[in-house]
């Protein structure tokens, strides 16, 4: 049996092993970053769905006062007052302390 030759084999398969092992490690590791990239762009795209499927309605002007609601626009709580920007007659609430 040649010890000297089969220690040298065993030596160059364990060099060739583990540079495979750090090759195999390095794409594990891309892997695993690519996998957390799909899992954000899910989550991305779940919070996206969940936005259109519940709009958020747009800022109304201050003292704004949705018609539907209102009960009796000649209940003396109402007022009507001009908006100063678009000229227009609005309906609103009159708030205590004003």
């Amino acid at each position: 049996m040649d010890t000297i030759g089969l220690k040298e084999n065993f030596q160059n398969q364990l060099k060739e092993i583990e540079e495979k092992i750090e090759q195999i490690n390095g794409e594990l590791l891309k892997a695993k970053e690519y996998k957390t990239k799909l899992i954000g762009g899910l989550e991305t795209l779940e919070l996206l769905s969940q936005q259109e499927s519940t709009p958020i309605p747009p800022p109304q002007p201050a003292g704004y006062v949705d018609p539907i609601v209102a009960e009796d626009p000649s209940d003396p709580k109402y007022t009507k007052q001009v908006d100063e920007e678009t000229g227009r007659i609005e309906t609103v609430i009159l708030e205590k302390g004003n």
